[in-house]
């Protein structure tokens, strides 16, 4: 394998698409996630600003918490069902 510093961007991108697109992977990034403070409903500590910022620039390896996708992000969390309408 190459150096860490040799994979270009898009192709980490494309690893790390591999690592979490599985129903396991997804699992482990939502677990990593939570870890990083990134569901938080209010940041209190630096630290757990500095977790949350890097939960940020994982999903942004990740090809998806990028400029751009500002819409497509509301959009998806809109899928989301209100907690109300799970309980019916």
């Amino acid at each position: 394998m190459s150096r860490l510093k040799d994979i270009k961007p898009d192709e980490m991108c494309t690893y790390y698409q591999q690592v979490f697109s599985s129903a396991a992977g997804k699992i482990v990034l939502a677990h990593m996630l939570d870890e990083m403070c990134f569901f938080l409903d209010k940041i209190e500590t630096q630290d757990q600003r500095i977790l949350s910022n890097y939960a940020k620039r994982i999903l942004g390896h990740c090809g998806r918490w990028r400029e751009g996708n500002e819409i497509r992000i509301v959009e998806k969390l809109f899928d989301i069902p209100l907690e109300r309408e799970r309980k019916k």
